[in-house]
């Protein structure tokens, strides 16, 4: 520590004398915590604090002082009254000097003279090692410019507060002040000449800041919402695909975290962001978890409208999605109900309804009876249900027409049927006849089925087991065979009870 003649020289030189005592007594602090910090000794004992001396300097400093003290910055080291009495906490000195300056030029509407000192004042800070308040100075810095204009400086003002907060830790700081640069960039007129590049290129440094704030959270709930952010920030760079990625990853993170409506909301934001992808089968994907912890939670209009949602999705993949389709329709249809929505229930059954009956069309151009037979038969199951969902509406003439609609398909899976079981007879007495016992028993298997389909259970009975003799005959496994008599005792129960 420097002799105490010297240091009041200094003091009585440096600052406006407003509290000489006070001023010396500050400076002795700032020098009692160097001290401690070049021994490691404990810094407790001393009885002011740092923050406290810092802003009396600041504070009392005369103006040329002030001026002498901006200088110091361009250069760290030289042989001053700065360097040598106050060391490293001149530019921690000349950062709170540059803050009111910044301060008194806000108040004043010099807003671009405002971001200048705010803007020097973190550098003086970084100079000081103090990331953190170098950030908070150029956030200012940013903000202050916004109101001047000139959105590419504030955007590169937003990017140097990112990289300050990065250097203190605080990562989620960094990946707010990221995409503060992304919408100023997006922001910047014509005439400022920011390419479209530039753009999607900050919103790609947004995402990635976000995801470096997510993985440093793993299980706590800020890590899933940096997760989501991320997503929305490539869906700003135009990636959707990997939106819906980081989405569907927030969705599992909100559900590890208990979370289960933000996690819902999380899946259908990865439903539609893989819908504009063009991943269909995804965007599916995601909607039924939505549907699922909706339906969890008790909330059932949503949880139907996730699974119309999912529905339409499989329905555009034409006849490979015809299955899920129905199933969305049909879970849909059971959740409006249970929501009290008896016409939005309908309006899903007669969508299912729709897929049976086109389905079965299209069995029956392409010949195949079997199959159109069991396709109009649940055609008809369909639009029975149909039928009824109407008429818990109140819907009454919707309810005819589906009714009608339900006797039609069950006329033409009549008929289906009854070419089916000509074809499947035909083949069966033909291949007994033959004593082709492997293929009679699996015709006759056949004409049992159709038999029973159209409700004719004594001769299903009789099929089932001839089917049981031909089996036999072939050599098959006794519990196939037993299979085929059990068969037929349930059909022979089902006359009975008929």
């Amino acid at each position: 520590m420097m002799p105490r003649p010297c240091t009041t020289r200094f003091c009585d030189q440096t600052f406006d004398g407003q509290d000489p005592a006070g001023v010396r007594r500050a400076v002795g602090t700032l020098m009692l915590y160097r001290c401690a910090a070049e021994r490691h000794a404990n810094r407790f004992t001393i009885p002011d604090t740092y923050v406290d001396a810092m802003e009396m300097l600041a504070a009392r400093l005369s103006p040329t002082s002030k001026d002498e003290l901006r200088q110091t910055l361009e250069a760290s080291t030289g042989n001053n009254a700065f360097s040598e009495y106050l060391a490293a906490d001149r530019f921690r000195l000349a950062g709170q000097v540059w803050l009111a300056q910044g301060g008194a030029d806000y108040a004043s509407q010099a807003f671009e003279s405002a971001a200048d000192a705010w803007a020097t004042a973190a550098q003086a800070f970084l100079l000081a090692n103090d990331a953190g308040m170098a950030a908070h100075s150029y956030v200012k810095a940013a903000e202050a410019q916004t109101r001047q204009g000139g959105y590419r400086r504030v955007a590169e003002l937003y990017q140097s507060a990112e990289n300050a907060y990065r250097k203190a830790g605080l990562l989620e700081r960094a990946a707010e002040s990221c995409t503060a640069a992304a919408v100023a960039y997006r922001a910047a007129p014509q005439s400022e000449e920011v390419h479209p590049g530039e753009v999607q290129a900050a919103w790609q440094r947004a995402a990635d800041a976000w995801r470096d704030a997510a993985f440093a959270n793993p299980q706590s709930l800020s890590g899933a919402h940096a997760l989501y952010k991320a997503a929305d920030a490539l869906m700003e760079a135009g990636q959707p695909g990997k939106a819906g990625d980081e989405y569907f990853l927030a969705a599992n993170r909100y559900g590890h975290t208990g979370q289960p409506e933000a996690q819902a909301r999380a899946a259908l934001a990865a439903a539609d962001a893989r819908r504009q992808a063009g991943w269909l089968e995804g965007a599916a994907a995601a909607c039924l978890v939505a549907a699922r912890v909706f339906a969890q939670m008790g909330q059932h209009e949503p949880a139907a409208h996730a699974y119309m949602q999912m529905a339409d999705l499989w329905t555009r993949l034409g006849e490979g999605g015809n299955v899920p389709a129905v199933q969305g329709y049909e879970n849909a249809a059971d959740a409006y109900t249970r929501a009290g929505l008896p016409a939005q229930a309908a309006h899903a059954r007669r969508k299912a309804a729709d897929i049976y009956e086109r389905v079965a069309n299209a069995h029956v151009q392409a010949g195949n009876v079997r199959a159109a037979a069991v396709a109009w038969h649940k055609a008809a199951a369909a639009w029975k249900s149909v039928a009824a969902a109407h008429l818990a509406a109140g819907q009454h003439k919707e309810a005819d027409d589906a009714s009608c609609k339900a006797a039609e398909a069950e006329q033409r899976r009549a008929d289906a049927a009854d070419l089916w079981l000509a074809e499947a007879l035909a083949k069966a007495k033909g291949n007994t006849h033959l004593a082709w016992h492997e293929e009679a028993a699996a015709a006759w298997s056949e004409v049992a089925t159709s038999y029973a389909l159209v409700g004719e259970h004594p001769s299903a009975a009789a099929a089932w087991r001839k089917t049981a003799e031909a089996r036999q005959a072939a050599g098959h496994d006794p519990i196939k065979t037993q299979e085929a008599i059990d068969n037929a005792y349930e059909q022979e129960n089902l006359s009975g009870s008929a």
